[in-house]
């Protein structure tokens, strides 16, 4: 080969291999396969008296340790006889989850790879081949690390350790002089009488046992677990707020927070779908810094079709998208489906009552605790009989219960095409809250996380601060007493967490503009 050919040959490679090259869109890869459990072997006690469950099992993911044991006849069902206390070791003790991930040359080519858990309950140390990645302690948030810098071409290895909640918080609460005010005291020895560890973790409350429920300390993955493909940037959230509303037109603020690499320019396109399948586009050029942008892109909706409750009309709703273009090509895309309608909370007196749409509305309807023990076992096929129920009985409202988990947006999107208006209570339950700063902070996500996913739903007209919270504070016996054992300090600092820290957090992330009256309001009431 001639000096010259080579030396051109040399230089195009070169020049290739300098061109960026163009980003590809965002891929999203289920890991919900897979996996195995076992006890976790620096936990001798458990180790010691259940040596069978020392060795890797079969486990399902989104699940619980305790639906794989029952599944495999392990221990007996909690649901039968006096079985609830043949359980409750598997909740005491510490566990382990595994995977294999199989990576490929294509894969380490992208610029990230995200490891995203939807819920983790609760505190969980993910490893990535030995190598910490994350670690959890709110089993009601998203959890997600780029996980590239960990991974091997072949086979990596994604453990998952969750230390149970009642050993890693008891010697904390009973170092404790007066620990906080709970809900309900065990009835299987494993927590003193008035010494509970529910108040400090970010758990379903009815883990630890309710009046119309079990105590099972549910441990694992509970929520879908994926891994994420993206390059330069990607859409991290979308939400859209409804700045009016009136007979002849809506204005709405399709609102995208993108992360980026580095700066860059690109475009967002919005795409608004109306109820009859008509669409509207809207496209907004956007230089975008490293690290979040915030980006907000207007549409206007003409003679627009609201969003009634049951029994007052029908119930169009609209489909906003808003895509991600780099270098001419779609990368990512988010999508909201969204009602048009006001709401107005009607106080006065001593009384409270809904205006949507300019009409008073009488709200008739039930409290709605989980569906299961298990969130894993709950599909839309098992929750929309409660929902057709419910409108079949000639109810307009459903609350959902503060002593739970929020629930899953098919719960919300069948609310939505029925007209049943939905109180979300945040998730606190009859016990008094920690005035920690690190508390507050892990909240804080939480609420944002939670309101972003599902504050565009129409159906949710009001979201509340919990169940019994303030009322409990207020009027019952054990908050008396704690406030009169030198913790009386704790009455201003607990109103204004529960009632300003959390309310600030959904203010800024509120569903619609005119929506937000009632979100706002709905902090000073904690029953419905």
């Amino acid at each position: 080969m001639h000096t010259s050919l080579r030396a051109a040959i040399v230089a195009a490679l070169l020049t290739g291999a300098a061109a960026p090259l163009a980003a590809a869109p965002r891929t999203a890869t289920a890991l919900d396969d897979g996996w195995q459990a076992r006890i976790a072997p620096s936990n001798s006690a458990a180790v010691t008296a259940h040596k069978e469950q020392t060795r890797w099992f079969p486990a399902h993911v989104p699940g619980s340790i305790q639906q794989d044991l029952i599944a495999r006849h392990r221990v007996p069902d909690p649901f039968l006889a006096t079985n609830e206390g043949e359980i409750q070791w598997v909740g005491r003790s510490d566990w382990q989850y595994r995977r294999t991930l199989q990576v490929t040359p294509a894969m380490l080519a992208r610029d990230h790879l995200d490891l995203v858990f939807d819920g983790l309950d609760t505190f969980a140390t993910v490893t990535v081949n030995g190598r910490p990645a994350i670690v959890a302690d709110n089993a009601h948030r998203r959890w997600r690390t780029d996980i590239k810098p960990l991974l091997n071409l072949g086979a990596n290895e994604i453990l998952i350790t969750f230390a149970a909640p009642i050993k890693t918080l008891q010697p904390m609460v009973l170092a404790q002089k007066a620990s906080l005010p709970g809900e309900y005291d065990s009835a299987f020895g494993d927590e003193p009488k008035g010494r509970q560890t529910s108040p400090y973790i970010r758990k379903p409350k009815y883990n630890y046992g309710w009046d119309w429920g079990p105590r099972i300390l549910n441990v694992g993955p509970w929520r879908p677990v994926r891994l994420e493909a993206w390059d330069e940037a990607r859409i991290d959230t979308l939400r859209v707020d409804q700045d009016s509303l009136n007979d002849s037109e809506a204005r709405l603020s399709a609102k995208a927070v993108l992360q980026a690499d580095r700066e860059t320019v690109a475009n967002v396109r919005v795409t608004l779908t109306a109820p009859d399948g008509s669409q509207q586009h809207v496209v907004q050029q956007v230089t975008l810094a490293a690290g979040t942008n915030a980006v907000s892109v207007p549409i206007t909706v003409a003679n627009p079709q609201r969003w009634q409750p049951v029994g007052y009309g029908a119930q169009p709703l609209y489909r906003v998208t808003a895509t991600l273009n780099q270098n001419g090509e779609a990368t990512d895309t988010a999508e909201r489906r969204i009602g048009l309608r006001s709401v107005e909370l009607i106080r006065g007196g001593g009384a409270m009552g809904f205006r949507v749409n300019g009409i008073p509305i009488f709200a008739k309807g039930a409290n709605v605790i989980p569906f299961d023990s298990f969130p894993a076992r709950v599909t839309p096929a098992s929750m929309r009989p409660l929902l057709t129920a419910a409108r079949d009985a000639n109810m307009n409202m459903l609350r959902i219960w503060g002593g739970g988990y929020y629930l899953d947006d098919a719960f919300y999107d069948m609310a939505d095409e029925m007209g049943l208006m939905v109180w979300q209570d945040f998730m606190f339950g009859g016990a008094v809250t920690p005035p920690d700063a690190a508390y507050r902070e892990n909240v804080r996500i939480e609420a944002e996380q939670q309101v972003e996913r599902l504050g565009n739903h129409p159906s949710i007209v009001l979201w509340s601060g919990g169940n019994e919270v303030l009322s409990g504070w207020e009027n019952w016996g054990d908050r008396k007493a704690f406030k009169k054992g030198g913790w009386r300090r704790r009455a201003g600092t607990h109103r204004r967490w529960h009632g300003g820290a959390v309310r600030s957090c959904a203010a800024r992330c509120g569903a619609d503009a005119l929506a937000r009256h009632a979100l706002l309001a709905g902090f000073a009431l904690d029953r419905l």
